[in-house]
């Protein structure tokens, strides 16, 4: 299975406002997933082409000081903007309110 590299550029996205504490960390998991996203089915020593890559990949899982909060809010940031994306290219307008969003649908065709 190989991944159209538009997949693959918008995976490295959703990790990009991650902040691991360190731009090295940072820079390593951009390259982690890249790698990965072009080898979905691959175990981690497949998808690293070179044992320095493999092993920034276990170092960087095993590493205590990246809280994987800071990953998940990361991917939730990336799925609620392609979200807000998507509703406005189908013509749905973002009402907001302090704590509160309405969807208002165009009622024209497209």
């Amino acid at each position: 299975m190989k991944l159209p590299k538009s997949s693959i550029a918008r995976v490295a996205a959703a990790f990009a406002s991650a902040n691991l504490g360190d731009p090295r960390r940072n820079k390593r998991v951009l390259q982690t997933v890249s790698k990965l996203a072009k080898r979905p089915m691959a175990s981690l020593p497949e998808a690293m082409q070179t044992d320095a890559e493999l092993e920034g990949a276990y170092r960087l899982a095993n590493n205590r000081q990246i809280e994987p909060q800071s990953l998940f809010d990361s991917l939730a940031v990336s799925a609620a903007e392609r979200a807000k994306i998507a509703r406005l290219a189908q013509g749905e307008l973002p009402i907001f309110e302090p704590g509160l969003e309405l969807i208002v649908a165009s009622s024209r065709e497209a």
